[in-house]
């Protein structure tokens, strides 16, 4: 498969991808306001049908109260990070989407889009004369840096190993759900259980890409998350390769 893949360079798309929180502020005769999408039907239709057929998730927030006390309008055209961040958190979204829509004198819709994930921040603009292609054109956008972010690619396609020590498995349902969660991730071709220690697991996991790649990948879905500047030794297995460590939720 991986043969086939390096000839026609085709990459690998998991399909746990990371859902994707959008805020959208539109300006209308000189005010800017966070549009509630459950109360415009026909601009959540065009976000999420586009967003379906390129195989992403949108989550659409509330724009209630809680909402509004932690988020304005002012605060996302300025595109302040750390706000917008804030408020996203209630949504637990692994990547946060900045919309900012205005119409010039001429009618053309001009836009600003900013993508917050994997703490890195990705910006671009679009236009059109109708807005519901504008919409349509920037969901595209998003799903092809997305794709940038987390497919692997055909040159990028070598096989690895790396320890992985998950903690927290108290029972054996969170044994069975550790291991299938392995193995509906493409990227990794097998994975051996080869230490218990308490309630830790230590697996040595095969897969296709760089660790980089599989540490983002096993944060996605709702069973791993990555456990940041752990004081755990490194282990004996392994010297050579940095170890893993990630709890399950």
């Amino acid at each position: 498969t991986d043969q086939l893949l390096k000839k026609y360079q085709l990459t690998i798309w998991e399909s746990l991808r990371p859902d994707t929180l959008i805020w959208l502020s539109i300006e209308k005769d000189h005010k800017r306001e966070i549009i509630p999408l459950s109360t415009a039907p026909s601009i959540t239709k065009v976000l999420t049908n586009t967003s379906k057929k390129r195989g992403i998730k949108l989550i659409l927030p509330f724009a209630d109260l809680q909402d509004r006390e932690k988020l304005s309008s002012s605060d996302l055209w300025g595109n302040y990070s750390q706000t917008i961040k804030a408020a996203s958190i209630r949504y637990n979204s692994q990547a946060i989407l900045a919309v900012r829509i205005h119409q010039d004198p001429s009618g053309l819709w001009l836009s600003k889009w900013s993508l917050y994930v994997l703490d890195k921040v990705k910006n671009w603009n679009a236009k059109n004369e109708d807005l519901s292609l504008l919409l349509s054109q920037g969901i595209h956008i998003l799903a092809d840096k997305l794709a940038h972010l987390f497919a692997l690619s055909s040159d990028t396609l070598n096989k690895n190993n790396s320890i992985i020590q998950v903690n927290n498995v108290t029972n054996f349902n969170g044994f069975l759900k550790t291991i299938d969660y392995f193995k509906h991730i493409s990227a990794i071709q097998s994975s051996h259980l080869i230490k218990v220690k308490g309630d830790s697991l230590i697996f040595k996991i095969y897969y296709f890409g760089d660790e980089k790649h599989l540490s983002q990948i096993l944060s996605l879905g709702d069973v791993l998350q990555k456990v940041e500047n752990s004081d755990l030794p490194q282990t004996q297995l392994e010297q050579n390769k940095p170890s893993e460590y990630v709890s399950v939720i």
